[in-house]
């Protein structure tokens, strides 16, 4: 016997630790997404493969399960389609609305400036070449394309001058990308050797924000793909109140009653600036939790979605840096075939683990997006160590890969790969 059904729209990592979590509440899970036997699937008591952005297919995928609970868990949603449903008596967690100026950067950009009167980056959208052309010359070079909706970093790009963005975009807009974003190159204060942005993780209960903590960063690895994450990010206590407080503002004006958040906040020397708002978990904030704080936040989300009771513990101090850390793959890489030094990687002191995520049949997608080849977790004194410890694992790994175009074997050391240019 079940106490509710929930439709998972995303069924990656983050959907399979968040369908375990339900499932231990006593959910019935239907998972979805674009791929068979996509992660959460294989938790699942029922799965549906379809591309989300086909209105049609979703509006038949929840009325063929009728949940009881609909939880989108990435951006490529037909959020058109879910708010029809939403307002035909189907429950969707946090809300339609939320989904749709959360996971599309078009509506969260208008109602963020125009609504909120929130300071953001100059930005316009672009359908077609012309368009883009005249946004970048409105915004001023150089400047950022990216698309409209989309996740992983994917198809983000620097642009320094007129040509090479009329090229880029007419490249974009010609394949995989309807609409793009082209907005002001936001410049962040000098905060080496870490990143000049964060982001605030927050549980909201009851239109009541409840913020986690601020995790730091390294500097993106160009053109914009993160390598790190850990906590606490090293702010101070007055930059954090500001955080917060922005934050707060963000998430009243969006009416955000139920739910996780992940707020990412470029820090500039004219204040803190918002990135990006998403209505969900951001990449292993969920892991950082857990193991700084003791915090199940799959649990929390499972127990939100179904309108269950959530007790927050008060905000620990934490008086160690827990971190996430991920290589990334060379240009021209097809697969990753093995990886050496894993014994001596694990065995260092502070590593927690380390297991490489690809398997050598799966592809390399390549261009722009974010692609981790594996996960080094641990927990160091402070943000200084948690750099030394990543520049150690140097030393120890290597990594052989299958490259394009005849398939070709090379190998590189780790210190080769795109993601030492964070720790340099």
């Amino acid at each position: 016997m079940h106490i509710a059904s929930l439709m998972l729209l995303g069924s990656g990592e983050l959907g399979r630790e968040f369908a375990i979590a339900a499932k231990r509440l006593g959910c019935r899970i239907i998972a979805c997404d674009r791929y068979a036997n996509a992660p959460a699937m294989q938790m699942a008591d029922a799965f549906e493969v379809f591309p989300m952005l086909d209105g049609k297919k979703l509006r038949a995928a929840v009325e063929k399960h009728k949940p009881d609970v609909i939880v989108p868990e990435i951006e490529a949603i037909d959020t058109a389609t879910l708010e029809e449903l939403e307002k035909e008596g189907w429950r969707v967690a946090p809300s339609a609305k939320a989904v749709r100026l959360t996971m599309n950067r078009d509506g969260i950009r208008e109602f963020a400036a125009r609504e909120l009167g929130l300071v953001t980056s100059k930005y316009r959208f672009a359908e077609s070449r012309e368009e883009a052309i005249a946004a970048a010359a409105e915004v001023g070079l150089p400047c950022v394309v990216k698309p409209a909706r989309g996740e992983g970093s994917r198809n983000t790009l620097r642009i320094d001058d007129v040509a090479e963005g009329a090229r880029v975009c007419a490249d974009l807009l010609a394949g995989p990308e309807p609409a793009l974003l082209v907005e002001e190159l936001l410049v962040g204060r000098d905060t080496r050797p870490f990143g000049d942005y964060v982001s605030v993780e927050s549980v909201v209960v009851n239109g009541r924000p409840h913020h986690l903590e601020v995790t730091g960063k390294l500097p993106l690895v160009p053109p914009f793909r993160e390598t790190c994450a850990f906590w606490p990010a090293p702010v101070s206590d007055a930059e954090r109140a500001r955080l917060f407080a922005l934050t707060d503002a963000a998430l009243a004006a969006l009416s955000v009653a139920d739910g996780l958040t992940h707020t990412e906040i470029k820090l500039t020397e004219a204040g803190p600036r918002i990135i990006e708002l998403n209505g969900r978990l951001g990449g292993f904030i969920a892991d950082l939790a857990g193991r700084a704080a003791g915090l199940d936040l799959f649990a929390i989300a499972g127990r939100i979605a179904l309108g269950l009771p959530v007790e927050l513990p008060a905000s620990p101090r934490l008086d160690r840096t827990t971190f996430v850390f991920n290589n990334l793959p060379p240009a021209g890489a097809r697969r990753l075939l093995s990886v050496s030094g894993v014994p001596a990687v694990r065995a260092l002191p502070g590593v927690t683990s380390y297991r490489p995520l690809f398997t050598p049949r799966r592809l390399i997608r390549g261009g722009f997006g974010t692609e981790e080849l594996d996960l080094l977790r641990g927990s160091c004194a402070g943000p200084d160590e948690v750099l030394a410890l990543c520049r150690a694992t140097g030393a120890e790994l290597s990594f052989d890969f299958e490259m394009v175009p005849d398939g070709a074997v090379r190998t590189f050391a780790a210190t080769e790969l795109p993601s030492w240019q964070a720790l340099a």
